[in-house]
């Protein structure tokens, strides 16, 4: 059996501490994640042209479907993990992690062929243009094959975060992100690669992220999961579980693709190829703000899991209370920064006049209920650390595929473009509440205290 490292400090360590010290180094990698994305739409935007944040925006459901099959893997092995450190199953959590690290590469290798094979058809499905096309293309191509890269670093990111390591899944993201920022001026501007200069530096960047993670686990052998051989065989069960438990962030990544693909064809139905740079814009702006909330997410994932395995239902409530808390406040920051300097937020991505006329008062109906994001995201969280698949997977399709994309159509029927991005703060706010209601039910029916749970649903 694997040796594993202690991790009781997970169900002694006094709350707010352990939740900063877990959350913080997550918010930190996920706001970089967020900086990067922004960074890289400025010079985009600035080096390029307006059509090329179109491109972006075309290509950016893509990359959001890709991300959400590393997640998922990602993710669902974390879960696991976290619960059996907790029953002190050493053999079982290195099974999941492993696991989880094995089906994802072999997902990423047939996406990636999958998708190179069909881009055209699959670009102008997400809304490409005929002027947004090559642009869009060229980025594309580039990315995709940077996709085992990106699977690897994702799930191994979630796996560091699982046993308590935030500092190394802060390190390797941040290792990325500034490589990234670094050669993004270099090749759009310095060598004139346009939008491929973009892609170039975004692979490269994942790249490195993937070796960082490889050294970690294999050779320097400091991750407190031993991987070894015999722990990488896949077990239909255990990938059965994976899936399961995986699959709210999947959804919630899958409908942030989804939102993205409707957006860009009913806003291209309006306005156009600007309509749709508004709503990168836009989007990439809002993500800035809500991806710190993602890695408060993180941070207390790995706490619930650890001691609902434990048994510790006091530790668990704390740390619901806490961290809903500090999510409502991290949502107020961002509402509060949208609502008051939308035009110089968006005027960092040029001087376009009809880009920043019809991306302010649109920034400002989108951001109405930022605050209540949080309260959403905690609640799928919550599930998913408890191994509580179904209610996980609800709760990761209600913001988005239940409430949102409907709302879309509906409103824009009934308004036009303003109805589509009025359709964000009804969804937030709606879910927000209805989230609730789930969690407030969730804490009545823990177990008591010190009852170990042994078998998850």
């Amino acid at each position: 059996m694997a040796k594993i490292k202690d991790r009781d400090f997970l169900g002694t360590d006094d709350m707010k501490s352990l939740l900063l010290r877990l959350s913080v180094p997550a918010l930190i990698a996920m706001l970089s994640n967020a900086l990067y994305n922004l960074i890289d739409t400025i010079f985009v935007g600035r080096g390029v042209g307006t059509l090329a944040i179109s491109s972006l925006s075309i290509v950016f459901p893509l990359q959001m479907i890709i991300g959400a099959f590393a997640l998922m893997f990602g993710v669902g092995a974390a879960s696991i993990s976290s619960i059996e450190l907790g029953k002190k199953d050493n053999e079982a959590a290195s099974n999941a992690a492993a696991g989880g690290i094995t089906i994802a590469m072999i997902v990423a290798v047939l996406i990636m062929i999958i998708s190179l094979s069909f881009i055209d058809p699959i670009l102008m499905a997400l809304g490409a243009s005929e002027a947004s096309l090559p642009m869009a293309r060229e980025y594309a191509k580039i990315i995709l094959c940077g996709l085992p890269f990106l699977s690897f670093a994702m799930v191994g990111n979630n796996l560091t975060r699982a046993t308590g390591d935030a500092k190394t899944a802060m390190k390797s993201m941040l290792l990325g992100t500034i490589t990234n920022i670094i050669l993004d001026p270099i090749f759009i501007f310095g060598l004139h690669l346009g939008i491929k200069g973009a892609a170039y530096a975004t692979i490269i960047g994942q790249f490195l992220n993937c070796i960082y993670l490889l050294n970690y686990f294999f050779i320097k052998r400091h991750y407190a999961l031993e991987l070894h051989r015999r722990h990488f065989k896949l077990r239909a069960a255990l990938v059965s579980k994976t899936i399961v438990l995986g699959t709210a962030t999947f959804v919630r990544q899958l409908g942030t693709s989804a939102i993205a693909l409707v957006a860009n064809n009913l806003l291209g139905a309006f306005s156009g190829d600007v309509a749709i740079a508004s709503y990168g814009v836009i989007n990439r702006l809002g993500t800035l703000f809500v991806l710190p909330i993602y890695g408060l997410n993180q941070g207390v994932q790995p706490i619930i899991g650890y001691n609902f395995g434990a048994g510790k239902t006091e530790r668990i409530k704390e740390a619901l209370k806490i961290s809903i808390k500090w999510a409502l406040l991290l949502g107020l920051l961002g509402e509060v920064l949208l609502q008051l300097f939308p035009h110089q937020l968006i005027s960092m991505f040029g001087d376009d006049p009809i880009l920043i006329s019809t991306a302010v008062p649109a920034l400002r109906i989108y951001s109405a209920a930022l605050l209540f994001v949080g309260i959403q995201s905690l609640g799928a969280t919550y599930y998913q650390a408890v191994g509580r698949g179904v209610p996980s997977i609800i709760l990761g399709l209600l913001r988005q595929f239940i409430l949102l994309v409907p709302l879309m159509f509906l409103l824009s029927g009934l308004l036009g473009a303003s109805g589509i991005w009025l359709s964000f703060p009804i969804s937030d706010l709606s879910s927000a509440v209805i989230t609730g209601i789930f969690l407030i039910f969730a804490v009545k029916k823990l177990p008591p205290e010190q009852i170990s749970v042994r078998n998850v649903e």
